[in-house]
């Protein structure tokens, strides 16, 4: 992760008061990353024991360990979000592996989410892609979600804290892809979208059927 030329985890540790005590957390990886397995969760519970505060530096699989090991553990969590990647920064839920099946649950808050425009850009551009699609979910999810409901499959429907994230998504029909404008306009859409699932207690408004054949 690189920082206008330099490490992000760096940065992050310069701007700290001098002399803060710190702990180096890092998430167990497998072949294709960390997997947030029961085993993974003991490991960094054990090794942030005794903190005061989790400052997350990374991924969205990086952020829910910390968003879960916080709500275990009651300690805030400051986020440093390093890729336009997924809305998941700034909700208060966890993916995690139960019986090596995935499953959301409610995890914490971020206290903060810190989002810089440098750090994005230097992400992977698959990591941005993928941000892209999950964003493109606002015009299609809460259609899936709203027939839930209607069926009597899910709880009543909450257009109105939906509407921010349409409002958002806008902004990437209308900027040019190469502009700062379309970064903001992704980084909003994910970041509000992140906020809807959390106060909602539920996905289901911003991850539908699109969500199944993307999978």
């Amino acid at each position: 992760m690189t920082y206008r030329d330099g490490d992000v985890h760096a940065a992050v540790r310069r701007l700290l008061p001098a002399g803060t005590p710190t702990r180096t957390v890092t998430a167990a990886g497998g072949h294709h990353g960390p997997v947030l397995d029961e085993g993974t969760i003991a490991a960094a519970l054990d090794a942030a024991r005794g903190a005061s505060l989790l400052l997350a530096v990374g991924s969205g699989t990086v952020t829910d360990l910390a968003k879960q090991v916080a709500a275990e553990l009651d300690v805030a969590v400051v986020v440093v979000q390093t890729a336009a990647s997924v809305n998941g920064y700034a909700d208060s839920l966890s993916v995690l592996v139960r019986n090596r099946a995935k499953r959301t649950v409610p995890s914490t808050w971020p206290s903060a989410l810190i989002i810089d425009h440098h750090v994005l850009r230097g992400a992977p551009d698959r990591l941005t892609r993928a941000g892209v699609g999950d964003a493109t979910a606002a015009w299609t999810a809460p259609a899936d979600w709203y027939l839930a409901c209607a069926l009597g499959l899910d709880r009543a429907f909450d257009g109105g804290v939906l509407q921010p994230v349409l409002d958002a998504a806008e902004g990437l029909l209308t900027a040019d892809p190469d502009t700062p404008e379309a970064l903001t306009a992704l980084v909003d859409t994910l970041t509000l979208g992140g906020l809807a699932i959390g106060a909602t207690g539920t996905t289901a408004g911003r991850s539908g059927c699109e969500h199944l054949v993307s999978h």
